[in-house]
This record gives C-alpha cells, structure tokens and sequence, in this order.
C-alpha cells in the first residue's frame, strides 16, 4: 500500500512542525492535530494513510485514539506509528497487542523516513487483528 497522506498527532508544536517539514520534503501530503480528539475531528474531512502520533497528550492520548478507531472499524486502511518518550511496558504490551509498531523519541529524520518506508508494506492494524479477539 503507498502511503501519500500523513497526520502528526503531537501536543508539542515544535516537533509537529518537525515532522510536517520532514515529510512534505520528501513528498507526503501533511496534516496534523494537536491530540487524539482532534485527530478524531480531523478523520471527518480527510483521511490520511498513515498517523503519527505522540503517545502521551492531554485530552485523549495516542494510544486511547487508536484503540477507538479500531474498535469502530471505520478506517480499516489505516497504519499507525506511535512515538514516545517513555512508553510504560503496559502501554508497550497493548501496542504489541494492537499490532501498532512505536518509536522511542527522540526520532531522527532518517529513522522516522525509514520506519514510514518499511510501513509501506505492513498491514494495517485493523486487518492484522481481524483474526484475533484484540477488537473486542
């Protein structure tokens, strides 16, 4: 799957403008929220192939956004990399358990751009779990 649209979903508008310079540079189509919510609001008008997204911010976090459009099945194409300065293990766990691959911040150009590349040919989350009971 090619992915050409991409959400920064990060608090901190420094590394949103980070990433949103990385990436239009190379050719992606950059949009971005300042939260899970706002990431859900962003979903009504445009939808994007990939989402990064911060794990820890205020409103709804990260990873509480991801498991809420997973269970609504609504963007069932859509892949997702979570970055973090300190993913707990249990937030670990359930990110494994997702099939959402994560980063630990900080993240260099070359690694973000090689990790978006390698992403090109994973299945979204959505797909992967439907054989398992994780969408419950």
């Amino acid at each position: 799957m090619t992915i050409r649209k991409i959400a920064v979903v990060d608090d901190e508008h420094d590394i949103v403008i980070m990433y949103h310079i990385m990436l239009t540079k190379v050719g992606y189509e950059v949009r971005s929220a300042e939260n899970g919510k706002d990431f859900g609001a962003l979903l009504a008008d445009w939808t994007p192939d990939l989402a990064i997204m911060d794990i820890n911010m205020p409103e709804m976090s990260g990873l509480r956004a991801i498991e809420t459009i997973l269970k609504r099945g609504q963007f069932k194409a859509l892949k997702f990399l979570i970055l973090g300065g300190d993913i707990k293990p249990e937030e670990e766990e359930r990110l494994n358990a997702l099939c959402v691959p994560f980063m630990s911040k900080p993240v260099s150009k070359q690694q973000l751009l090689e990790k978006v590349e390698s992403l090109k040919t994973q299945a979204p989350p959505f797909l992967q779990l439907l054989n398992n009971s994780n969408l419950r």
